[in-house]
């Protein structure tokens, strides 16, 4: 498991720096990352993480209950900030955490994509964003669009009972949580702090002989 200390390393040798980008000419690939978040709050996936993603399902004749085909739809994703000093023990600060779900899990932050082109999601406007500023210091007045990547080598350990507690934005001054089973929650960086290799041969000597401490509730 990683220690989140070596990867602040890289984050404050790595500045988040962006290619501006005029809003009339959205690029419709992510080429680099594994997904792109544009300004209006849409989400764009590489072929790749696509691929990563997709999964088959049974269509279903809601009224004869049978069977008629398959089709393939994508996997959700919950993220969360680290800056959350009640998320992870308070170890995650200046780093947004995500992990993969199962298609069709309750209160995820992104479902619903089609695969293909950009899909806009109320979660990415509302709170990713601002998390994105707020954690990597983005400007989206400045910036239109922004790579983004998970580190998949990096998964951080979940609590004694195996389970993740994800947070929600807090409303009305209660914090709520997710709890998540089965699933990697891992570090989600903008791709401009990796290196120019993978981030996986870069930074390995760094992390693999430390170890996050969880508390057990």
């Amino acid at each position: 498991m990683l220690d989140l200390t070596a990867l602040m390393n890289l984050a404050s040798t790595k500045p988040v720096e962006l290619e501006k980008v005029s809003v009339k000419r959205y690029n419709k690939e992510c080429k680099n990352g594994d997904f792109k978040i544009l300004k209006n709050g849409s989400i764009i996936y590489s072929e790749a993480f696509r691929r990563e993603l997709a999964v088959e399902v049974n269509e279903v004749d809601k009224a004869t209950g049978k069977v008629t085909g398959t089709k393939t739809v994508y996997r959700f994703m919950d993220f969360a900030s680290g800056n959350n000093p009640k998320f992870l023990g308070g170890n995650g600060k200046g780093f947004i955490f995500g992990a993969i779900l199962p298609y069709g899990a309750k209160t995820a932050s992104i479902q619903g994509h089609e695969g293909d082109g950009e899909t806009k999601v109320t979660f990415i406007k509302d709170e990713l964003i601002p998390m994105l500023t707020e954690v990597y210091g983005i400007n989206f007045e400045e910036v239109k669009e922004v790579e983004m990547s998970f580190l998949w080598d990096k998964p951080v350990a979940p609590a004694a009972n195996g389970k993740h507690y994800i947070p929600r934005v807090a409303k009305n001054g209660i914090d709520t949580y997710v709890v998540r089973d089965g699933v990697t929650l891992m570090p989600c960086v903008p791709t401009s702090m990796l290196p120019a290799t993978t981030v996986v041969e870069e930074v390995k000597a760094d992390v693999e002989q430390l170890e996050i401490l969880f508390p057990a509730e």
